[in-house]
């Protein structure tokens, strides 16, 4: 009988042992699984970003003469340059018309305008920004593009930084 109850012991031991490595395992296969799939959401950003760039500095906009209560798409150039009439007209329109806009309703957002000294640009009285800053529990992907801001009369070199961002 001596022998049954050793090997009953040291099955009791060797099961626990099994379901210990067991559950480090499940729980570092999720952690790599969070890791791969933020890692993918980054990615997926980054191209977000780098599209939304490229439709503010490369397009007109649809209608070509978008006002906030037309747009169906937000370009801002003109010529290859910005025009500042659409740039303010950007940054005045509410938030939400923005993100839509932009066809990035999938994400918040933060665009703003600098000279190439960093400091925030502040045309007809008003800062060049628009959107909401990340909060701290957050993945943010940023990016910025040199471009020039025409009014007809005034070229001003402007740093545009797009930072997108979502909550964790």
């Amino acid at each position: 009988m001596s022998k049954a109850q050793i090997l009953a012991g040291d099955f009791f031991f060797s099961m626990a042992i099994f379901l210990l490595v067991l559950g480090i395992s499940m729980v570092m296969f999720n952690y790599v699984a969070i890791q791969v799939r933020n890692n993918q959401e980054e990615d997926f950003m980054h191209i977000v970003s780098l599209t939304t760039a490229d439709l503010l500095l490369k397009t007109e906009g649809y209608p070509k003469d978008w006002n906030e209560s037309n747009v169906k798409s937000i370009g801002l150039a003109t010529n290859d340059l910005l025009n500042e009439s659409k740039v303010v007209r950007f940054v005045n329109m509410s938030y939400d018309t923005a993100k839509s806009g932009l066809k990035i309703n999938q994400y918040d957002f933060l665009i703003t305008f600098n000279d190439i000294n960093g400091t925030a640009l502040n045309l007809s009285g008003i800062n060049m920004s628009i959107g909401i800053d990340p909060v701290v529990e957050s993945q943010v992907v940023k990016i910025h593009r040199s471009t020039i801001i025409d009014n007809g009369t005034r070229r001003i070199p402007t740093i545009i930084s797009i930072v997108l961002w979502r909550r964790l």
